[in-house]
């Protein structure tokens, strides 16, 4: 999971130009606590609970509606080019009781002062970590032309604890290596390193909230050095792996 920022949260009615999908690449987020929402996007329909967030990520077009409001929150983020360009559906999350009230609370303190407090902030990142960590990898969809990136990033996202160097991977596209990364970053923003580095911490993070101790993650994921990944974690994520671990616990 990339690193994730809040651009803008509330409670309130939403501009026209806050929900095109092109004017910025931009995720949302929506949760409101009354059921009976419903959201249109090109291909299909649905109508959500009050147990139910829905992400919607850049590029998809949609419309909610509803007949009445009371408490919703609202938001969106940045995730970062690759996981932009990827994810071509919305994500549909299930929420805990306790999850619920959380975002309730919330909602109620943006509607009172428009702004959220640095706990719920954390408390927001914290949810998104959560619900990304929970997407199998393999479920994303590169949208790339390029064949030769398109088989490449394929094969990053199904093993990226196994994948070839940059040499091997511009030998095997028939490449110069810099001919090579200047293609893969022109179709997806980054890195081939960066993007095997943001696809182990992905599955570090899910297997620590599934409750693997953090030594086995990281040798698991790459790192002989556990110090190293729990820097290197720490900085992606905002918090420790062990830390991690704990608040998946609670």
């Amino acid at each position: 999971m990339p690193q994730v920022r809040v651009l803008h949260s509330g409670c309130r009615a939403l501009r026209p130009e806050e929900l095109n999908p092109h004017s910025r690449p931009n995720w949302h987020l929506f949760w409101h606590d009354r059921p009976g929402i419903q959201y249109e996007f090109p291909d299909a329909k649905y109508e959500m609970d009050a147990d139910t967030i829905v992400v919607i990520p850049p590029g998809l077009s949609f419309t909610p509606r509803a007949k009445s409001v009371h408490n919703f929150l609202y938001f969106w983020f940045t995730l970062g080019p690759i996981w932009d360009q990827c994810r071509t559906a919305p994500i549909l999350y299930p929420l805990q009781d306790t999850t619920r009230q959380l975002l309730r609370k919330i909602a109620e303190h943006f509607a009172a002062r428009g702004d959220p407090s640095h706990q719920e902030a954390v408390a927001i990142l914290g949810l998104i970590g959560i619900i990304l960590t929970k997407i199998d990898e393999t479920s994303w969809s590169p949208r790339t032309k390029d064949p030769i990136i398109l088989a490449i990033l394929n094969n990053l996202y199904q093993d990226p604890l196994h994948a070839p160097d940059n040499q091997s991977m511009a030998d095997n596209a028939g490449l110069h290596l810099a001919s090579f990364l200047r293609r893969f970053r022109l179709q997806t923003g980054t890195s081939p390193e960066r993007l095997r580095r943001q696809l182990r911490l992905n599955l570090a993070a899910r297997l620590l909230h599934e409750g693997t101790p953090v030594k086995m993650v990281a040798k698991h994921c790459g790192w002989t050095d556990r110090s190293r990944f729990t820097t290197t974690f720490r900085k992606q994520f905002g918090i420790g792996p062990g830390a991690w671990s704990r608040q998946a616990r609670t």
